[in-house]
């Protein structure tokens, strides 16, 4: 098994970007796992995909040797080979598919499956090829907690070379013993869990601080003193001059050659000059404090963001939508069934059930009915695909500069930078959904419809989507497995249930309210 991965000075540019990602990048990756954690648009997949060789750096080396696997955070395309580890009844194979749950019928209803259940399959195939090095980016989204627990066991026990990019801080923290922060072109590597990481950047960042303040204050009064010895150092010279003296004032002519040849009119002039160099120096200094603040505050992951206001407007009926008790076909012999369902004009709704109850389903089927009334639906969708990524990027590049400058503006209030977003071509999922909440507010909705919409989020966006969600005018339906997310934005609860392996039934529970009991 492989000992190490070696990063020396590696430097990355996409050739649709204008400015390099990474530049002189070192780093060293040791067996067990390493968490891989920053904002969105930092770099964290890229970084992912050079250490697998996916992607091929534009100089400097990755050293390794084996095999260098990684599993994407898309779900739509079913793995190369899968078909061969479905079909499979080895040990290693029998044991994953136990393990994580898998049916052996999977591959012919790829379509059909829930997004987690589809996470779950691609784990399970990544595990069974046994490489020497593993990158897997955001493996906890889409997963109920079950799952979660599924993969985390599974995982804990691979003993290669591991790389885990998560925005899940209690699965960071029961798996990865190290932890590198990104956010290009930075980089910090840290021989420690996540917490503690996160703890020892915001210390790096509060010293920096410090150091910058201390150095911008030495800075000012250095400059206050310069001002001071230049203008006693231009009183001396002027009166240390003849220029504009009477040709028969002896006594005065006398004076000033007493001055020069006892040196003292250069005083002033030699002191200041000392200063000069003095405050060049200290100049210096200042610029490189104020590099290291810049790059403390990029990286630490503490900081707030400004957070955005959603947008919305109660419908004008007290009734957003209605329909009629139902079933909807989940794929072959199975299929969810639900009660008569109804949203009033400022109903705020979360719905939980496990991965593959038909969640999703429900969502589209409502918003399919909602697209022959006047009621404006806003549609943030669990996934996003490349070709939906363009077609939202360039919707975005045809607004007028007013409306692109206010898009932007609110993507950078959820915490990603701009700098790094208007130079890349296709954005991460998780900037893509700021781009498609910030494109969602540039008109005023009746109806917000959200499928997992912290998937991707990094936790200051979360935060942040949060916060705006409670204070949204209108209704508001939301698809989370995060029940503690939910429980802030959500008064009533919508619960999926299996009731056998054919059918899953729609809930609206009684107590609407989600207790912090069922979050604990």
């Amino acid at each position: 098994m492989v000992q190490s991965m070696e990063f020396d000075s590696v430097s990355f540019q996409y050739p649709e970007q204008s400015i390099s990602l990474f530049e002189g990048v070192n780093l060293t990756f040791g067996p067990g796992w390493t968490a891989c954690v920053g904002p969105n648009g930092g770099g964290k997949t890229t970084l992912l995909k050079l250490a697998s060789g996916v992607l091929i750096p534009d100089s400097g080396t990755i050293l390794h040797s084996g095999r260098c696997l990684y599993v994407p955070q898309q779900t739509e395309v079913i793995p190369a080979g899968f078909e061969e580890f479905i079909a499979s009844y080895d040990r290693t194979a029998c044991r994953l598919i136990g393990k994580l749950a898998l049916e052996r019928d999977w591959l012919y209803r790829w379509e059909a499956l829930s997004q987690g259940e589809r996470k779950r399959a691609q784990i399970a195939y990544s595990l069974w090829q046994e490489s020497e090095m593993l990158a897997i980016d955001e493996p906890t989204n889409h997963l109920d907690r079950q799952a979660m627990t599924f993969i985390l066991h599974s995982l804990s026990e691979y003993k290669g070379i591991g790389i885990l990019v998560s925005h899940d801080r209690s699965f960071l923290q029961a798996l990865a013993r190290r932890t590198v922060l990104v956010h290009a072109p930075y980089i910090q590597s840290f021989d420690c869990s996540y917490e503690e990481a996160i703890k020892q950047s915001n210390m790096q960042y509060s010293a920096a601080s410090k150091n910058y303040q201390d150095s911008s204050d030495k800075l000012r009064k250095l400059r206050s003193e310069l001002i001071q010895r230049s203008r006693k150092a231009s009183r001396q010279d002027s009166l240390c001059s003849k220029r504009n003296l009477d040709p028969k004032d002896h006594d005065r002519k006398a004076k000033i050659d007493g001055v020069r040849i006892s040196g003292s009119d250069g005083k002033a002039g030699r002191l200041k000059k000392q200063l000069e160099k003095r405050y060049e120096r200290s100049q210096s200094r200042d610029v490189k404090q104020y590099d290291a603040l810049h790059q403390a505050r990029l990286l630490d992951l503490n900081s707030p963001v400004a957070g955005i206001t959603l947008s919305g407007s109660c419908y004008h009926s007290v009734t957003v939508f209605r329909c009629a008790a139902s079933f909807l076909s989940l794929g072959p012999l199975r299929y969810l069934s639900f009660p008569p369902l109804e949203i009033q004009s400022s109903d705020h709704i979360g719905i939980t059930g496990d991965n593959g109850l038909g969640k999703t389903t429900l969502l589209k089927y409502m918003i399919n009915l909602l697209g022959e009334t006047p009621v404006q639906v806003a549609y943030l969708p669990q996934e996003i695909s490349m070709e939906e990524s363009k077609a939202t990027m360039e919707r975005m590049l045809q607004l007028d500069e007013t409306a692109k400058g206010r898009v932007i503006s609110r993507i950078v209030q959820l915490g990603s930078d701009s700098r790094l977003f208007l130079s890349s071509g296709i954005s991460s999922p998780g900037e893509m959904k700021k781009l498609m909440l910030a494109l969602a507010m540039e008109s005023e909705t009746n109806l917000l419809v959200m499928d997992e919409p912290t998937n991707h989020l990094d936790l200051p966006s979360r935060l942040a989507l949060e916060q705006a969600l409670k204070g949204y005018q209108g209704a508001y339906i939301c698809v989370s497995h995060d029940v503690a997310f939910l429980h802030q934005s959500c008064s009533t609860e919508w619960n999926l249930e299996k009731v056998d392996q054919v059918q899953s039934v729609l809930k609206i529970l009684d107590n609407p309210l989600f207790c912090q009991d069922r979050i604990e």
